[in-house]
């Protein structure tokens, strides 16, 4: 149905605002919330990495 119509389906839809909530926290000017998304060990950046390999 969204293939035919050309839309994007749900998880294609949260795929691509998690992506961009993520490059809008790492180029933010905010020190915190840049180290939360720097640190390979954070568990937001693990949600997020989670979301775009399944």
């Amino acid at each position: 149905m969204f293939a035919d119509s050309r839309t994007d389906g749900f998880d294609a839809i949260i795929r691509k605002r998690c992506a961009s909530l993520l490059r809008r926290v790492r180029d933010s000017p905010n020190r915190i919330l840049s180290a939360l998304t720097e640190r390979w060990d954070s568990a937001m950046l693990e949600h997020w990495i989670h979301l775009h390999v399944d």
